[in-house]
């Protein structure tokens, strides 16, 4: 605080300020990474309200993901005016060649590229656990709907009690 009481904030670079987005985005990525294996959890055990439940989460958390790449997205294209990168707009390229014209001096260059690769890395995982995911939910799908056809003889009559 200054003496007049406001906080004063430290003014940060753009490479400082798309760190922090990135770690963030990162952080969020993460999230709904553990919030797919509480999904994949619920599918192996067949429990509706836990896959009810993770997914809501998982939905919460991958719209704070949309958001931070929007936001990462916003900021790249205010940074690369100006730039040899503008031509590539916010596109991977255009990150890539902004990056390359930063001076390294304060390790924020090599931290860019950190957070890149694992954020990239990350994605990945994630986009992978998805797929498995979407396998089980078609083998749950595929399970329930034989059993169904089981027990109503083709879902023509029912074959089983109600009370079962």
């Amino acid at each position: 605080m200054n003496k007049a009481g406001t906080v004063q904030r430290k003014i940060q670079t753009p490479a400082e300020e798309l760190i922090k987005v990135l770690e963030d985005e990162i952080e969020a990525v993460l999230k709904v990474i553990d919030y797919l294996f509480e999904q994949q959890d619920a599918l192996v055990i067949f429990s509706g309200d836990s896959l009810e439940y993770a997914s809501e989460r998982c939905n919460q958390a991958s719209r704070k993901v949309r958001l931070l790449e929007k936001e990462r997205i916003k900021l790249l294209e205010k940074y690369i005016k100006g730039t040899p990168a503008e031509s590539l707009g916010a596109t991977p390229e255009g990150f890539e060649k902004w990056i390359a014209s930063l001076d390294n001096r304060s390790g924020t260059k090599l931290k860019l590229i950190e957070l890149r690769d694992k954020l990239r890395v990350t994605i990945i995982d994630l986009v992978q656990l998805n797929l498995v995911n979407k396998m089980l939910m078609e083998h749950s799908m595929n399970f329930t709907q034989n059993k169904m056809q089981m027990v109503t003889s083709n879902y023509k009559r029912q074959i089983v009690d109600h009370k079962i």
